[in-house]
């Protein structure tokens, strides 16, 4: 149970990763918007609540 907790956490960091290189390279070919960008910091920022959540859950388990 432990080691499937810590994979989605690092499977969710690992996507974090991507949408922030994702922002990064919209940026960079100057083709980044207000929607685009607010859709994809709304992804990261759901991310990392589940990211807490896991922890948190991990936490307890580890107890």
């Amino acid at each position: 149970m432990k080691e499937k907790i810590k994979q989605l956490i690092a499977e969710n960091l690992i996507r974090q990763g991507s949408l922030k290189l994702t922002l990064r390279n919209l940026e960079v070919m100057g083709i980044r918007d207000d929607e685009r960008t607010s859709a994809i910091l709304d992804a990261i920022q759901e991310l990392e609540q589940k990211n807490q959540k896991l922890y948190e859950i991990l936490k307890q388990i580890n107890e």
